[in-house]
Protein backbone atom coordinates (compact mmCIF):
# COMPACT_ATOMS: atom_id res chain seq x y z
CA UNK A 1 0.00 0.00 0.00
CA UNK A 2 1.71 3.86 -1.27
CA UNK A 3 0.56 6.76 1.29
CA UNK A 4 1.87 10.17 0.89
CA UNK A 5 2.75 12.61 3.29
CA UNK A 6 3.81 15.98 3.46
CA UNK A 7 7.96 16.98 4.18
CA UNK A 8 8.64 19.42 6.67
CA UNK A 9 9.44 21.84 3.93
CA UNK A 10 5.65 21.19 2.16
CA UNK A 11 6.71 18.42 -0.60
CA UNK A 12 4.72 15.24 -0.67
CA UNK A 13 6.52 11.85 -0.89
CA UNK A 14 5.21 8.87 -1.39
CA UNK A 15 6.03 6.13 0.78
CA UNK A 16 5.29 1.83 0.61
CA UNK A 17 4.41 -0.46 3.02
CA UNK A 18 3.79 -3.82 3.62
CA UNK A 19 0.55 -5.20 5.78
CA UNK A 20 2.25 -5.63 8.81
CA UNK A 21 3.69 -2.12 8.88
CA UNK A 22 1.30 0.40 7.40
CA UNK A 23 0.92 3.73 9.80
CA UNK A 24 -2.01 5.36 10.57
CA UNK A 25 -3.66 7.25 7.60
CA UNK A 26 -6.51 8.83 6.40
CA UNK A 27 -8.01 8.81 3.15
CA UNK A 28 -9.94 11.08 -0.09
CA UNK A 29 -13.01 10.59 -1.42
CA UNK A 30 -13.86 12.39 -4.11
CA UNK A 31 -15.50 12.60 -7.64
CA UNK A 32 -12.80 12.47 -10.73
CA UNK A 33 -13.03 15.61 -12.64
CA UNK A 34 -12.13 15.15 -16.86
CA UNK A 35 -10.46 12.66 -17.94
CA UNK A 36 -6.88 14.39 -17.77
CA UNK A 37 -7.85 16.43 -14.85
CA UNK A 38 -6.80 13.70 -11.93
CA UNK A 39 -3.38 13.29 -10.62
CA UNK A 40 -2.04 9.58 -11.47
CA UNK A 41 0.71 7.88 -10.49
CA UNK A 42 2.46 8.45 -12.99
CA UNK A 43 2.45 12.02 -13.06
CA UNK A 44 3.06 11.85 -9.46
CA UNK A 45 6.25 9.54 -9.91
CA UNK A 46 7.43 12.36 -13.19
CA UNK A 47 7.16 15.23 -10.74
CA UNK A 48 4.43 16.69 -12.67
CA UNK A 49 1.38 16.50 -10.61
CA UNK A 50 1.75 20.00 -9.55
CA UNK A 51 0.54 20.96 -13.20
CA UNK A 52 -2.68 19.01 -13.18
CA UNK A 53 -6.16 20.72 -11.86
CA UNK A 54 -6.29 17.25 -9.67
CA UNK A 55 -3.47 18.87 -7.64
CA UNK A 56 -5.62 20.86 -5.31
CA UNK A 57 -7.01 18.13 -3.87
CA UNK A 58 -3.15 16.42 -2.81
CA UNK A 59 -3.07 19.33 -1.30
CA UNK A 60 -6.33 19.85 0.58
CA UNK A 61 -5.54 16.19 2.04
CA UNK A 62 -2.05 17.07 2.99
CA UNK A 63 -3.42 20.35 5.24
CA UNK A 64 -6.33 18.42 6.67
CA UNK A 65 -4.50 15.44 7.59
CA UNK A 66 -2.02 17.52 9.42
CA UNK A 67 -4.46 19.47 11.10
CA UNK A 68 -5.72 16.22 12.51
CA UNK A 69 -2.39 15.57 13.58
CA UNK A 70 -2.09 12.58 10.84
CA UNK A 71 1.03 11.90 8.73
CA UNK A 72 0.28 9.94 6.40
CA UNK A 73 -2.73 9.84 3.55
CA UNK A 74 -4.15 7.67 0.77
CA UNK A 75 -5.55 9.17 -2.39
CA UNK A 76 -6.93 6.44 -4.95
CA UNK A 77 -5.72 8.82 -7.84
CA UNK A 78 -2.28 8.62 -7.71
CA UNK A 79 -1.50 5.44 -4.92
CA UNK A 80 -2.42 2.95 -7.41
CA UNK A 81 -0.64 2.19 -10.63
CA UNK A 82 -3.42 1.45 -12.81
CA UNK A 83 -1.00 0.73 -15.72
CA UNK A 84 0.21 -2.66 -13.63
CA UNK A 85 -3.07 -4.86 -14.06
CA UNK A 86 -1.86 -7.35 -11.34
CA UNK A 87 -1.31 -4.63 -8.96
CA UNK A 88 -4.87 -2.94 -9.84
CA UNK A 89 -6.52 -5.88 -9.43
CA UNK A 90 -4.93 -6.68 -5.77
CA UNK A 91 -5.50 -2.96 -5.16
CA UNK A 92 -9.88 -3.08 -5.92
CA UNK A 93 -9.98 -6.41 -4.09
CA UNK A 94 -7.92 -4.53 -0.79
CA UNK A 95 -9.93 -1.03 -1.13
CA UNK A 96 -12.93 -1.80 0.74
CA UNK A 97 -10.30 -3.28 3.92
CA UNK A 98 -7.92 0.28 3.43
CA UNK A 99 -11.17 2.42 3.57
CA UNK A 100 -12.31 0.32 6.71
CA UNK A 101 -8.91 0.86 8.59
CA UNK A 102 -8.57 4.61 8.05
CA UNK A 103 -8.66 6.95 10.55
CA UNK A 104 -11.10 9.01 8.66
CA UNK A 105 -12.11 9.85 5.39
CA UNK A 106 -12.20 13.35 4.08
CA UNK A 107 -14.97 13.88 1.49
CA UNK A 108 -14.49 16.39 -0.87
CA UNK A 109 -17.63 17.62 -2.90
CA UNK A 110 -16.48 19.83 -5.65
CA UNK A 111 -20.15 20.83 -6.08
CA UNK A 112 -21.12 21.85 -2.75
CA UNK A 113 -20.39 25.24 -1.86
CA UNK A 114 -19.49 26.19 1.17
CA UNK A 115 -22.35 27.41 4.26
CA UNK A 116 -20.49 31.00 5.06
CA UNK A 117 -21.13 31.94 1.21
CA UNK A 118 -24.28 29.51 0.82
CA UNK A 119 -26.73 29.42 3.10
CA UNK A 120 -28.64 26.80 0.86
CA UNK A 121 -25.80 24.45 0.82
CA UNK A 122 -27.60 21.57 1.70
CA UNK A 123 -29.58 21.69 -1.56
CA UNK A 124 -26.58 20.86 -3.59
CA UNK A 125 -25.45 18.57 -0.58
CA UNK A 126 -28.70 16.68 -1.54
CA UNK A 127 -28.13 16.68 -5.10
CA UNK A 128 -24.03 16.03 -5.01
CA UNK A 129 -22.84 14.58 -7.42
CA UNK A 130 -20.81 12.33 -5.38
CA UNK A 131 -24.08 9.90 -4.00
CA UNK A 132 -24.74 8.86 -7.76
CA UNK A 133 -21.15 7.11 -8.40
CA UNK A 134 -20.39 4.17 -7.87
CA UNK A 135 -16.96 3.83 -6.26
CA UNK A 136 -18.19 6.19 -3.44
CA UNK A 137 -20.76 3.99 -1.99
CA UNK A 138 -17.63 2.02 0.24
CA UNK A 139 -16.27 4.92 0.41
CA UNK A 140 -19.57 5.86 2.80
CA UNK A 141 -19.37 2.90 3.86
CA UNK A 142 -16.24 0.78 4.77
CA UNK A 143 -14.88 3.83 7.22
CA UNK A 144 -16.26 4.66 10.32
CA UNK A 145 -15.25 8.13 10.65
CA UNK A 146 -16.19 9.77 7.41
CA UNK A 147 -16.46 13.93 7.20
CA UNK A 148 -18.00 16.19 4.59
CA UNK A 149 -16.03 19.25 2.73
CA UNK A 150 -17.27 22.02 0.91
CA UNK A 151 -15.32 23.43 -2.06
CA UNK A 152 -13.03 26.43 -1.33
CA UNK A 153 -14.19 29.28 0.20
CA UNK A 154 -12.97 32.81 0.04
CA UNK A 155 -9.38 32.25 1.54
CA UNK A 156 -9.48 28.47 -0.05
CA UNK A 157 -10.13 27.22 2.92
CA UNK A 158 -12.64 24.05 2.47
CA UNK A 159 -15.58 24.36 5.25
CA UNK A 160 -16.62 20.84 7.31
CA UNK A 161 -20.55 20.64 6.22
CA UNK A 162 -20.92 17.50 8.95
CA UNK A 163 -19.66 14.00 9.30
CA UNK A 164 -21.77 10.61 8.69
CA UNK A 165 -22.99 10.78 12.59
CA UNK A 166 -24.14 14.33 12.49
CA UNK A 167 -26.03 13.81 8.71
CA UNK A 168 -26.78 10.22 9.16
CA UNK A 169 -30.87 11.34 8.46
CA UNK A 170 -29.83 13.32 5.70
CA UNK A 171 -27.90 10.60 4.02
CA UNK A 172 -30.44 7.43 4.25
CA UNK A 173 -32.96 10.18 2.40
CA UNK A 174 -30.87 10.49 -0.63
CA UNK A 175 -29.60 6.99 -0.47
CA UNK A 176 -32.10 5.18 0.85
CA UNK A 177 -29.33 2.98 2.56
CA UNK A 178 -30.50 2.06 6.07
CA UNK A 179 -29.43 3.96 8.82
CA UNK A 180 -28.00 1.07 10.83
CA UNK A 181 -25.77 0.50 7.57
CA UNK A 182 -24.49 4.06 7.81
CA UNK A 183 -23.49 3.00 11.56
CA UNK A 184 -21.24 0.10 10.82
CA UNK A 185 -19.11 -0.94 8.49
CA UNK A 186 -20.05 -4.57 9.52
CA UNK A 187 -22.68 -5.24 6.92
CA UNK A 188 -23.52 -9.06 7.96
CA UNK A 189 -26.95 -8.72 9.30
CA UNK A 190 -27.72 -7.39 5.62
CA UNK A 191 -28.30 -9.93 3.04
CA UNK A 192 -25.83 -10.01 -0.27
CA UNK A 193 -29.19 -8.60 -2.14
CA UNK A 194 -29.88 -5.98 -0.21
CA UNK A 195 -26.42 -4.50 -0.17
CA UNK A 196 -26.24 -5.03 -4.03
CA UNK A 197 -29.44 -2.59 -4.12
CA UNK A 198 -27.69 -0.12 -2.13
CA UNK A 199 -25.80 0.75 -5.52
CA UNK A 200 -29.10 0.47 -8.01
CA UNK A 201 -29.09 4.00 -8.98
CA UNK A 202 -25.27 4.21 -8.96
CA UNK A 203 -23.22 4.89 -12.03
CA UNK A 204 -19.06 4.20 -12.64
CA UNK A 205 -17.56 5.18 -16.18
CA UNK A 206 -16.48 1.78 -16.94
CA UNK A 207 -19.58 -0.87 -16.95
CA UNK A 208 -17.20 -3.15 -15.64
CA UNK A 209 -16.67 -1.12 -12.27
CA UNK A 210 -20.57 -1.55 -11.39
CA UNK A 211 -19.68 -4.81 -10.18
CA UNK A 212 -15.71 -4.49 -8.90
CA UNK A 213 -17.35 -1.67 -6.91
CA UNK A 214 -19.71 -3.98 -5.07
CA UNK A 215 -16.72 -6.76 -3.79
CA UNK A 216 -16.12 -5.09 -0.46
CA UNK A 217 -19.42 -4.25 0.80
CA UNK A 218 -20.27 -8.19 0.12
CA UNK A 219 -17.59 -9.72 1.39
CA UNK A 220 -15.87 -11.38 -2.10
CA UNK A 221 -13.00 -11.46 -4.23
CA UNK A 222 -13.38 -11.53 -8.32
CA UNK A 223 -10.33 -11.19 -11.00
CA UNK A 224 -10.98 -8.48 -12.93
CA UNK A 225 -12.14 -8.73 -16.65
CA UNK A 226 -11.92 -4.81 -18.00
CA UNK A 227 -13.29 -4.95 -21.56
CA UNK A 228 -16.28 -7.91 -20.76
CA UNK A 229 -18.54 -5.11 -20.08
CA UNK A 230 -21.75 -6.20 -18.63
CA UNK A 231 -21.05 -9.62 -18.49
CA UNK A 232 -18.79 -8.52 -15.40
CA UNK A 233 -22.52 -7.74 -13.33
CA UNK A 234 -23.52 -11.24 -14.90
CA UNK A 235 -20.78 -12.64 -13.02
CA UNK A 236 -20.92 -10.89 -9.61
CA UNK A 237 -24.70 -11.66 -9.18
CA UNK A 238 -24.13 -15.46 -10.56
CA UNK A 239 -21.79 -15.29 -7.50
CA UNK A 240 -24.33 -13.53 -5.52
CA UNK A 241 -27.34 -16.45 -6.04
CA UNK A 242 -25.32 -19.38 -5.46
CA UNK A 243 -23.41 -17.97 -2.32
CA UNK A 244 -26.75 -17.08 -1.25
CA UNK A 245 -28.45 -20.53 -1.65
CA UNK A 246 -25.59 -22.38 -0.50
CA UNK A 247 -25.59 -22.80 2.83
CA UNK A 248 -21.55 -23.57 3.27
CA UNK A 249 -20.87 -21.07 1.07
CA UNK A 250 -22.75 -18.58 3.19
CA UNK A 251 -21.63 -19.63 6.21
CA UNK A 252 -17.95 -19.21 4.58
CA UNK A 253 -18.41 -15.55 3.67
CA UNK A 254 -20.14 -14.99 6.84
CA UNK A 255 -17.20 -16.10 9.26
CA UNK A 256 -15.03 -13.32 7.88
CA UNK A 257 -17.81 -11.10 9.51
CA UNK A 258 -16.49 -10.22 13.67
CA UNK A 259 -17.77 -12.48 16.13
CA UNK A 260 -18.54 -8.85 18.22
CA UNK A 261 -21.52 -8.98 15.54
CA UNK A 262 -23.00 -11.82 16.32
CA UNK A 263 -22.86 -11.45 20.04
CA UNK A 264 -24.10 -8.50 19.85
CA UNK A 265 -27.06 -9.77 17.54
CA UNK A 266 -27.63 -12.58 19.80
CA UNK A 267 -28.12 -10.84 22.93
CA UNK A 268 -30.56 -8.32 21.12
CA UNK A 269 -32.73 -11.02 20.40
CA UNK A 270 -32.35 -13.01 23.37
CA UNK A 271 -33.17 -9.44 25.02
CA UNK A 272 -36.72 -9.10 22.58
CA UNK A 273 -37.60 -12.59 22.67
CA UNK A 274 -37.25 -12.50 26.57
CA UNK A 275 -39.54 -8.92 26.59
CA UNK A 276 -41.85 -10.37 23.63
CA UNK A 277 -42.72 -14.07 25.51
CA UNK A 278 -43.06 -12.32 28.88
CA UNK A 279 -45.16 -9.68 27.79
CA UNK A 280 -47.46 -11.98 25.82
CA UNK A 281 -47.58 -14.61 29.22
CA UNK A 282 -48.54 -11.81 31.63
CA UNK A 283 -51.43 -10.59 29.35
CA UNK A 284 -52.84 -13.57 28.37
CA UNK A 285 -50.95 -16.65 29.82
CA UNK A 286 -49.57 -19.55 27.42
CA UNK A 287 -50.40 -23.13 28.17
CA UNK A 288 -49.36 -26.10 25.42
CA UNK A 289 -49.73 -24.73 22.31
CA UNK A 290 -51.66 -27.17 19.83
CA UNK A 291 -51.70 -27.70 16.05
CA UNK A 292 -52.85 -26.06 13.24
CA UNK A 293 -53.11 -26.77 9.28
CA UNK A 294 -50.88 -24.54 7.13
CA UNK A 295 -54.06 -23.11 5.49
CA UNK A 296 -56.26 -22.67 8.63
CA UNK A 297 -60.11 -22.84 8.62
CA UNK A 298 -62.34 -19.46 8.97
CA UNK A 299 -61.40 -18.02 12.33
CA UNK A 300 -63.49 -16.90 14.65
CA UNK A 301 -63.66 -13.81 15.26
CA UNK A 302 -62.89 -14.19 18.95
CA UNK A 303 -59.33 -15.62 18.07
CA UNK A 304 -56.58 -13.37 19.33
CA UNK A 305 -54.30 -13.32 15.93
CA UNK A 306 -50.58 -12.34 16.58
CA UNK A 307 -48.23 -11.61 13.08
CA UNK A 308 -44.69 -11.06 13.18
CA UNK A 309 -43.03 -8.78 11.17
CA UNK A 310 -39.67 -8.19 10.17
CA UNK A 311 -36.63 -8.30 7.59
CA UNK A 312 -35.08 -11.39 6.64
CA UNK A 313 -32.74 -13.06 8.96
CA UNK A 314 -34.72 -10.60 11.75
CA UNK A 315 -35.48 -13.97 13.81
CA UNK A 316 -39.46 -14.11 13.62
CA UNK A 317 -39.14 -17.95 13.19
CA UNK A 318 -37.00 -18.16 16.15
CA UNK A 319 -39.28 -16.06 18.31
CA UNK A 320 -42.66 -18.20 16.99
CA UNK A 321 -40.46 -21.45 17.86
CA UNK A 322 -39.72 -19.82 21.50
CA UNK A 323 -43.54 -19.08 22.19
CA UNK A 324 -43.89 -23.32 21.57
CA UNK A 325 -45.90 -23.08 18.63
CA UNK A 326 -46.90 -25.62 16.35
CA UNK A 327 -48.31 -26.28 12.87
CA UNK A 328 -50.40 -29.16 12.00
CA UNK A 329 -47.86 -31.32 12.35
CA UNK A 330 -46.96 -31.12 15.21
CA UNK A 331 -43.43 -29.07 13.97
CA UNK A 332 -41.53 -25.82 15.26
CA UNK A 333 -40.91 -23.22 12.44
CA UNK A 334 -37.58 -23.81 10.80
CA UNK A 335 -35.33 -21.10 12.38
CA UNK A 336 -31.72 -20.56 11.07
CA UNK A 337 -28.84 -18.99 12.68
CA UNK A 338 -27.50 -17.80 9.46
CA UNK A 339 -29.11 -14.42 8.19
CA UNK A 340 -31.23 -16.02 5.69
CA UNK A 341 -34.67 -16.17 4.45
CA UNK A 342 -36.51 -19.52 6.37
CA UNK A 343 -40.41 -18.15 5.54
CA UNK A 344 -41.66 -17.30 2.11
CA UNK A 345 -45.10 -17.23 2.72
CA UNK A 346 -47.48 -16.68 5.09
CA UNK A 347 -47.52 -19.28 7.73
CA UNK A 348 -49.88 -20.12 10.23
CA UNK A 349 -49.15 -21.41 13.95
CA UNK A 350 -52.20 -21.97 16.51
CA UNK A 351 -51.51 -22.36 20.66
CA UNK A 352 -54.09 -21.61 23.61
CA UNK A 353 -54.93 -18.57 26.13
CA UNK A 354 -56.79 -19.46 28.53
CA UNK A 355 -58.61 -22.47 26.33
CA UNK A 356 -59.25 -20.35 23.85
CA UNK A 357 -57.55 -20.51 20.36
CA UNK A 358 -55.12 -17.40 19.47
CA UNK A 359 -53.14 -18.00 16.58
CA UNK A 360 -49.20 -16.43 15.30
CA UNK A 361 -48.51 -15.89 12.48
CA UNK A 362 -45.09 -15.71 10.98
CA UNK A 363 -44.83 -13.12 7.78
CA UNK A 364 -42.20 -13.44 4.36
CA UNK A 365 -39.41 -11.42 5.20
CA UNK A 366 -38.03 -8.25 3.38
CA UNK A 367 -35.20 -7.36 2.42
CA UNK A 368 -33.16 -10.04 0.55
CA UNK A 369 -33.26 -8.42 -2.84
CA UNK A 370 -36.21 -10.99 -4.38
CA UNK A 371 -39.02 -8.63 -4.27
CA UNK A 372 -38.98 -5.20 -3.48
CA UNK A 373 -39.57 -3.79 0.32
CA UNK A 374 -43.00 -2.02 -0.64
CA UNK A 375 -44.20 -5.48 -2.65
CA UNK A 376 -43.50 -7.81 0.27
CA UNK A 377 -45.36 -5.04 3.00
CA UNK A 378 -48.46 -5.28 0.74
CA UNK A 379 -48.73 -8.26 0.11
CA UNK A 380 -48.72 -9.06 3.70
CA UNK A 381 -51.19 -6.38 4.19
CA UNK A 382 -53.44 -8.01 1.87
CA UNK A 383 -53.66 -11.40 3.47
CA UNK A 384 -53.66 -9.73 6.82
CA UNK A 385 -56.38 -7.39 5.48
CA UNK A 386 -58.67 -10.13 4.67
CA UNK A 387 -58.36 -12.01 8.53
CA UNK A 388 -59.21 -8.52 9.70
CA UNK A 389 -62.46 -8.29 7.18
CA UNK A 390 -63.64 -11.26 8.43
CA UNK A 391 -64.14 -9.57 12.33
CA UNK A 392 -60.21 -10.83 13.84
CA UNK A 393 -58.39 -8.57 15.62
CA UNK A 394 -55.10 -8.39 14.83
CA UNK A 395 -52.06 -7.54 16.64
CA UNK A 396 -48.63 -6.90 15.00
CA UNK A 397 -45.46 -7.37 16.17
CA UNK A 398 -42.59 -5.68 14.52
CA UNK A 399 -38.73 -6.79 14.82
CA UNK A 400 -37.26 -3.68 13.70
CA UNK A 401 -37.61 0.26 14.75
CA UNK A 402 -40.99 1.45 12.58
CA UNK A 403 -39.69 4.84 12.74
CA UNK A 404 -36.94 4.54 10.64
CA UNK A 405 -38.93 5.40 6.74
CA UNK A 406 -37.17 2.40 5.18
CA UNK A 407 -40.53 2.14 3.07
CA UNK A 408 -41.28 4.78 0.31
CA UNK A 409 -44.11 6.66 0.93
CA UNK A 410 -47.24 4.25 -0.76
CA UNK A 411 -46.08 1.31 1.32
CA UNK A 412 -46.68 3.73 4.24
CA UNK A 413 -49.94 4.66 3.32
CA UNK A 414 -51.06 1.09 3.11
CA UNK A 415 -50.43 0.00 6.55
CA UNK A 416 -51.39 3.45 7.93
CA UNK A 417 -54.67 1.39 7.88
CA UNK A 418 -55.77 -0.42 10.62
CA UNK A 419 -55.80 -4.08 10.78
CA UNK A 420 -58.37 -4.04 13.84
Amino acid sequence: MRLLKQDRDGALVMKEFFESNIPAYVVLSHTWGAKNDEVTFTDFIGGIWRTKPGAAKLLFCAKQAARDGYLYFWIDSCCINKANHTELSEAINSMFRWYRDAKRCYVYLSDVPPPSENPLWQSAFDRSLWFTRGWTLQELLAPQDVVFFSTENGTEDSEILGCKDTLRDDIHDITGIPVEALQSNDFSEFSLHERMSWAERRNTTRPEDRAYCLIGILGISMGLRYGERDKEWERLTHKVNELSTNPQSARRLSSNSSPKVYMRRFIVITAIFALLVAWISNHFSLPIPSPLSSTPPPLPSSSAIFAIIGRTGAGKSTFIKALGARDSKGRYPQASDQLEPCTGDITFYKFSIHDTEAYIIDTPGFGDGNMSDTRVMMDIFDELNKLSLEGNKIRLIYLYDISLSKFDIEAHKVWSNPLA
